[in-house]
């Protein structure tokens, strides 16, 4: 059995070029915290906190 896997140029070589420094990520030490209710471990309750009072039209 045989595979063939194309990559293009372009991403080939961007594989050759140094690497950027990764920006640095914002680290909140203060405030509340998520809303009571909310399970931070489940993405369907984030998704649908964060689209609570957007209209459904807004989310197509």
């Amino acid at each position: 059995m045989r595979t063939t896997v194309s990559i293009s140029d372009e991403l080939l070589l961007a594989a050759l070029e140094p690497r950027r420094d990764r920006p640095a990520v914002p680290v909140f030490r203060s405030g509340t915290g998520p809303r009571p209710g909310i399970d931070l471990a489940s993405n369907r309750a984030l998704h649908e906190a964060l689209d609570e009072g957007v209209e459904l039209n807004a989310l197509r």
